[in-house]
């Protein structure tokens, strides 16, 4: 039952109660006197808040930081839904084998995935990338060893070599029907189309000591972490360096051994720094919000579907926390599914994980998991 009173500059909810059993897969809701009342417990999910602020709607995101949540809401605002969308995995299918043909892998070490759900798996072994499909079906490959003699820009349309790679390190997806490729000891990044052929290649002016991970964010800034200067390079879409973020050192903006970064929905910046055996968490403008403590074994982020982040390494259980960086006690992952490289996800949200033996690609689908809150 909803008692809901609008007074001039004041918003108040007297009573209103969800109940069900504790077995129940969503949390208990309550709410008195404007404020929510969340018992997450153990389930693992989002809460989607909807507000209407004068003529304006929202959507806020609540994660489990803590078991029971007390959440306020704003002045003047009028609560017009809740709903809750679960974060649990099943497998369902395992791909890829190890050796050196189509659909295989000698030492894969990164995933990704594009705007049409295909797949792409770097091994550095062959300085190759297989391209599969959403059904982790082969489709092509491309990539070989090779090293830049070209020395400019203007070289490389005539040098039909600049497809291959010296240290492939990641692959991103563009905006423009492009990948971007860390070529880490060609000391630079290459754009290539759908299909593999050469575009360009990006390289700021001081040069790139070892470019390894990639980023890009929803203003299609594309972010380089060059690992061995310490530094966070931003580009915008023309390949035009803009700012940079970091060095050697141990203050909030500078890293000791940063080995890769991610950006989440609200192009928050997160930074896992090896040598400070740190994670950190930035804004979208680059500034300094919080940190937690990691192991310097592990190796790679990935933001989920839902905003979680998952701390991989091929030598460590699956870590994971929230956008605050608050540590989940397990993670949304499939039961068995321990150790992982590397997470991409496709735009069903399903999850497909890297696994450190053949066949080395899982395919982990969402259980159907959402509840709406009745608000009268």
């Amino acid at each position: 039952m909803l008692l809901k009173f609008l007074i001039p500059g004041l918003f108040t909810l007297l009573l209103i109660t969800q109940t069900h059993s504790e077995e129940s897969s969503y949390p208990a809701l309550k709410i008195e006197s404007s404020v929510l009342t969340i018992t997450f417990g153990q389930r693992f999910g989002i809460l989607l808040i909807g507000l209407k602020e004068e003529s304006d709607s929202k959507v806020v995101t609540v994660y489990p930081d803590k078991e029971v949540i007390e959440w306020r809401l704003p002045p003047n605002a009028v609560l017009e839904s809740v709903r809750w969308l679960g974060a649990e995995f099943v497998e369902s299918k395992r791909a890829v084998g190890f050796g050196s043909g189509p659909s295989q892998a000698r030492d894969p070490i990164r995933l990704a995935s594009d705007s049409f759900d295909h797949v792409y798996l770097v091994d550095q072994a062959q300085e190759k990338i297989t391209k599969l499909s959403r059904d982790l079906l082969y489709i092509t490959e491309f990539g070989h060893f090779s090293m830049d003699t070209a020395g400019s820009f203007e070289d490389d349309f005539g040098n039909f070599d600049e497809g291959g790679f010296d240290g492939l390190k990641d692959v991103l997806a563009g905006d423009r029907l492009s990948l971007f490729v860390s070529d880490s000891r060609n000391h630079r990044i290459v754009e290539l189309d759908l299909s593999g052929n050469f575009v360009r290649e990006i390289t700021p002016p001081d040069e790139f000591d070892e470019p390894t991970s990639l980023r890009r964010n929803s203003r299609n800034q594309l972010y380089v972490l060059d690992s061995e200067k310490e530094r966070i390079l931003i580009f915008n879409g023309f390949g035009t360096r803009q700012y940079e973020l970091g060095g050697f050192g141990r203050d909030q903006y500078h890293f000791q051994r940063p080995v890769d970064i991610a950006l989440n929905s609200s192009d928050e910046l997160f930074v896992l720094d090896a040598g400070l055996k740190k994670l950190r968490k930035y804004s979208s403008k680059s500034r300094f919000i919080n940190e937690t403590n990691i192991e310097p074994v592990y190796s790679q982020l990935h933001v989920g579907p839902l905003g979680f982040l998952y701390a991989l390494s091929d030598k460590s259980k699956v870590r994971c926390f929230t956008p605050n960086l608050v540590e989940l006690q397990r993670c949304p992952l499939p039961e068995g599914i321990n150790t992982l490289r590397s997470l991409t996800h496709l735009s069903n949200k399903v999850l497909i994980g890297l696994g450190v033996q053949a066949p080395y690609l899982i395919q982990m689908t969402p259980k159907p998991s959402s509840h709406s809150y009745k608000i009268p």
